[in-house]
């Protein structure tokens, strides 16, 4: 199936900000965990979600097929809802911002390997 132009608009403004965005949830990560005990065993949960959602929209992106953005939302969204009860309010900062840490850094790796040519 082709990409149409909404879908490539799309994976090109996502990977261009991708950069900015993992700058700043590093950011706000590193400065949370100076002030917040982290669970760790939930941040490895949004390490993996974060992940699990860069290869589903990066498939969407190639595809075309938007089914793979609603699996990208429910792999993001079904883990948080599940940890919402036993994170305090800053262990869920810290939990969305790994979260977006490994999402932005795989859209940083999916643009480098676009500008390189390789695909």
């Amino acid at each position: 199936m082709q990409r149409n132009s909404t879908t490539a608009g799309e994976a090109y403004w996502s990977c261009r900000l991708a950069p900015y965005g993992l700058g700043i949830a590093s950011v706000v990560l590193g400065l949370s965990l100076i002030w917040v005990s982290p669970r760790f065993d939930y941040l490895g949960l949004a390490a993996m979600s974060g992940a699990a959602v860069a290869v589903c929209h990066s498939v969407k992106w190639r595809t075309g097929l938007d089914r793979y953005q609603l699996l990208a939302m429910a792999i993001g969204f079904v883990p948080f809802l599940i940890a919402l009860r036993g994170l305090s309010t800053g262990q869920k900062a810290q939990y969305v911002a790994a979260l977006l840490v490994v999402y932005a850094a795989g859209l940083t790796l999916l643009a480098r390997k676009f500008k390189s040519g390789v695909q």
